[in-house]
């Protein structure tokens, strides 16, 4: 190989490089603005033991209640009354 030929073949080994180190950076970048987007601690909310209850129109009662066991409560939505 001439120092021409290995001049050129180094040229495009260079921009090759540069090419995929700019993607890499792009694709970090877009993983970063999406992470901030919908994984930030900023959109977690806070889960108690009663949330899930409530999420599901389910209450649990405290121990040591009525009967002095765990309990499962339905919440149920009162019926429209017609006067």
């Amino acid at each position: 190989m001439t120092r021409v030929a290995m001049g050129e073949s180094m040229e495009w080994q260079r921009a090759l490089r540069w090419k995929i180190a700019g993607l890499l950076c792009g694709k970090l970048a877009l993983l970063t603005l999406l992470w901030a987007l919908f994984f930030s601690p900023s959109h977690r909310s806070a889960v108690d033991s009663a949330a899930p209850g409530e999420r599901f129109g389910v209450a649990l009662a405290r121990p040591g209640s009525s009967s002095g066991r765990m309990s499962i409560v339905i919440a149920t939505e009162p019926e429209n009354t017609r006067d």
